[in-house]
This record gives structure tokens, sequence and C-alpha cells, in this order.
């Protein structure tokens, strides 16, 4: 199942971001998700589990946060990677070498 997963978000991560710009469902998810972040004040250390293409981290990142994300997708990190400061952490989910599992977060996201 995990790797059908994988296949699935990897041929969509190049369009995956534009979804963001040209579907009100999508919009209205990251402005929910922005709202409620920002409700807490900050800065908050976050991890975006199943970041995707990394708009919600890429939304975050001015706002002096400390972030990481994960996802199970090489595609969707690739893409996240490409807009993502450097600052902000992105592990696969599935690699020996993760970290994320191992640190305490102030909120996880998914």
């Amino acid at each position: 199942m995990q790797k059908e997963t994988a296949d699935y978000f990897d041929a969509e991560s190049g369009a995956w971001s534009a979804r963001y710009e040209s579907s009100p469902h999508f919009r209205a998810r990251l402005d929910t998700a922005l709202s409620w972040i920002g409700a807490h004040g900050g800065p908050l250390d976050l991890l975006d589990y199943g970041c995707g293409s990394g708009v919600l981290l890429g939304a975050l990142a001015p706002l002096g946060h400390t972030l990481s994300g994960v996802d199970v997708s090489p595609g969707m990190l690739a893409a996240a990677r490409a807009h993502l400061p450097s600052a902000v952490v992105l592990e696969q989910v599935d690699t020996p070498q993760a970290t994320f599992a191992a640190r305490q977060y102030d909120g996880v996201i998914s």
C-alpha cells in the first residue's frame, strides 16, 4: 500500500502546488490551517506529516516557526525542496536515517 501511495503522489508532484491556486477546496484547507496555527502565536516547532510539495511549510516559513516536513513520496519532497528555504528540514517517512520521530514538536499538521 505504501508503495502505491508513493507512486501516486510521485506522479502528481509536478502539479500539486498549483492545486492551491486553482482549487477553492485546497485553498480553504490551507487558509484554515494557517488560521489555526496563527491563533497559537509563535514561534512554534511544527511537523507537517505528509507535507507534499511543501505549500503549507512555504506559507509558514516567513513567520519564524521551526519547520519540519515528512512525506512518503520522493517526488513531493523534491518539489518541496525546490522552493522551501534550507532551514526547513525535509525527510522521507520510511528511511532509516529519518530523525523526525525522535523529536518533540509544539504541533503536528497532517
